[in-house]
């Protein structure tokens, strides 16, 4: 029994040295996805096959010493690992693409608010002015003709006869009488001061 102890001891051991070498994984072919709709300038890829080895199980050849040839195992171990190339070309651009798409959906929408100004033709503006200023000169004319038919009451008219006909102030008051003056519809009598009179023209 001992020597069916040493044999099984041997050959896990084998298993265990089998075992401890490093397993690279298979990689399988990436399927490679056509885009019609987006054209891209790209070299011509080259499609390889990698089909997955199983491994092989070396078989346990006993020599009459009973050893096992180990650095035989591993070398045919080493022999038929495959050596898997890598497609950098697939994998560098669908990147390329998704990258290339979402600059497009993530553009901002520029929204476009119509204000509506209403432009008034020059003119209108001026028809205004003119209006304001009639009316204006209008309002004057009316209180001229107050100041006129104060005359009729009483011939000599002072500045504070007018400033309590028409409620406004001294000097709103010698301005109206100016006015009146300048038309030659009234004269002043007398120097500055009070004792300044108005009489109607004849």
């Amino acid at each position: 029994m001992t020597e069916e102890n040493q044999k099984t001891k041997e050959i896990t051991t084998e298993e265990n040295s089998v075992s401890a070498l490093p397993k690279q994984e298979v990689v399988e072919p990436v399927p490679i996805v056509e885009e019609t709709s987006i054209p891209t300038e790209t070299a011509p890829i080259e499609q390889v096959e990698v089909e997955p080895k199983q491994e092989e199980i070396p078989e346990v050849v006993e020599t009459s010493n009973g050893e096992i040839p180990v650095e035989e195992t591993q070398e045919e171990i080493i022999a038929e690992i495959p050596q898997i190339e890598e497609v950098p070309q697939v994998e560098e651009t669908q990147p390329q693409l998704v990258q290339q798409e979402q600059p497009q959906t993530q553009q901002p929408q520029i929204q476009t608010v119509e204000k509506i100004i209403y432009q008034t033709p020059p003119n209108l503006i001026q028809n205004l002015l003119n209006k304001a200023r009639a009316k204006i000169q209008e309002r004057k004319r009316n209180k001229l003709d107050k100041i006129m038919s104060l005359f009729e009451s009483n011939p000599d008219i002072s500045n504070s006869d007018i400033q309590n006909l028409l409620r406004t102030t001294k000097r709103s008051a010698t301005r109206y009488l100016d006015i009146l003056e300048k038309e030659q519809k009234i004269i002043q009598v007398g120097n500055a001061g009070r004792s300044v009179k108005y009489i109607k023209k004849p």
